[in-house]
């Protein structure tokens, strides 16, 4: 785009008559101008905003994913016939932790490690009298993972998991919404097969930090939190867990960077070499039963997931706006063909004196390229205004929440949207000139319409 202006504007300081010219009209027709520009920004305020709708979902997305997983970048764990995570060794924990001790690249990297039960359970509160199929019991050891935070009470008190007496939990506000829970209620959780207990609510928890994990989107993440050990014994693994969370180096947002290479360093771990006579998947002969372990990226995964959706959808709104792009350009020329009408006398005599059709096409263009730099500005900040609408459409659709408040955009969408538009209309503005340039000096003197010619009259006549 500037390489283009930038030629421009050596052709104009050459020609600096012809381009006197063409801008004068530009200052001298203020009305004209208007119009022009409030016809010339149509495509660009389609591609501004579908750029900026695109960065306001992938904030939107985005957050949720931070969210849902905090100070958690990957998850550890052993899936079980089922595919749900499979309960092994608590002695796997201090395996880890001593295995990333004595690799100083990865202690470098991992600054947290939290052993937890995720089991499915269902709730029911006798209270409210209402129950929830798919709850998430989390049974967590707070003292080995102060990495992951505590909890934050809907009366501002921070908790950690200590002050719960044996029959009690907590539950986060998701769950709580769910089911009408109130600080005090009773709660029935049923596991396993036809298993139940009942605990007390000791407090509802703020859906934030380590209470929010897994709820992504609207679903998921209601959680039911008691200390580990508690856990351990409600569903007979004493000694055991099914997960380990991994906290990267950094905050929320920067930790995910490491995950390629926390990846990378833990496959001796997560992998072990078989010994002698084993197989390569670590179950053949002499096999001692240590289990083989995934490492899931799950937040860089769904972070990835995340960007590509709201690309996906960027790129429908680009193509739902293809139309009004192109009829915008049909647009410009129209407009530029009525100008050149308008001005046909002015034209011819210019051409009368000396001018030649190439310098009458350079006048249009430096007249062209002011209305394009003029439109593709005003046209980028009106497809902020554009995308504004649609945002709090999208939220008053979808679920009745307030989606303005990740409305957002870059700087970078704007420039690529300014740059767009304006060489579109300046594309088109070219088109556009060298069509308006052809004309007969006697009919425009005179202002005479051109002949309307048809197909037999080019026929050869012998």
């Amino acid at each position: 785009m500037f390489v283009i202006l930038g030629v421009i504007t050596i052709k104009a300081y050459k020609m600096q008559i012809i381009a006197k010219m063409g801008l004068r009209n530009v200052r001298r027709r203020k009305v004209n101008t208007a119009i022009v520009i409030s016809g010339l920004m149509i495509g660009t305020a389609i591609i501004s905003g579908s750029l900026v709708i695109g960065d306001t979902l992938e904030n939107m997305f985005t957050k949720g994913v931070y969210d849902a997983y905090d100070e958690t970048d990957e998850i550890i764990f052993t899936p079980d016939a089922n595919g749900s995570y499979d309960f092994f060794n608590y002695s796997e924990y201090q395996n880890l932790q001593t295995f990333i001790s004595r690799n100083a690249t990865l202690s470098g990297k991992i600054d947290g490690l939290s052993p937890e039960i995720s089991y499915g359970v269902s709730a029911f509160d006798p209270d409210s009298r209402l129950s929830e199929a798919e709850a998430t019991l989390i049974g967590f050891n707070y003292s080995q993972s102060t990495q992951f935070g505590g909890f934050n009470t809907l009366h501002g008190k921070f908790v950690t998991g200590r002050e719960l007496a044996p029959n009690e939990v907590y539950v986060n506000k998701y769950l709580a919404n769910e089911m009408d829970i109130k600080d005090g209620h009773k709660i029935v959780i049923y596991y396993g097969e036809n298993q139940s207990a009942v605990f007390t609510v000791k407090n509802v928890v703020k859906a934030e930090g380590r209470a929010a994990y897994g709820r992504l989107f609207g679903q998921g993440g209601l959680n039911i939190f008691m200390p580990l050990e508690r856990a351990q014994h409600l569903l007979n693994q004493t000694g055991k867990i099914n997960l380990i969370k991994i906290s990267n180096k950094g905050d929320v947002r920067s930790g995910v960077r490491y995950s390629d290479d926390v990846e990378k360093g833990l496959k001796p771990f997560l992998f072990p070499t078989p010994p002698s006579g084993m197989g390569s998947n670590g179950h053949g002969p002499g096999n001692t039963g240590r289990p083989i372990f995934i490492l899931q990226k799950v937040k860089q995964t769904m972070l990835d997931n995340a960007i590509n959706g709201s690309k996906d959808l960027r790129d429908i709104f680009m193509v739902l706006g293809t139309f009004t792009i192109i009829a915008g350009m049909l647009l410009i020329i129209n407009i530029f063909v009525m100008l050149a009408e308008e001005r046909k006398s002015e034209m011819g005599m210019a051409r009368a004196v000396g001018m030649t059709r190439k310098h009458l096409m350079y006048m249009f263009l430096f007249e062209g390229t002011v209305y394009s730099v003029l439109s593709a500005a005003v046209g980028t900040i009106a497809g902020l205004g554009v995308a504004y609408g649609i945002i709090a459409a999208f939220g008053s659709i979808f679920g009745g929440f307030n989606s303005l408040q990740f409305f957002t955009f870059r700087t970078e969408s704007l420039l690529l949207a300014f740059s767009s538009g304006m060489l579109i209309t300046l594309f088109t503005i070219i088109l556009a000139s060298r069509k308006v340039s052809r004309l007969n000096i006697i009919r425009a003197i005179r202002n005479i319409p051109e002949p309307r010619y048809s197909r037999h009259e080019f026929t050869n006549i012998d």
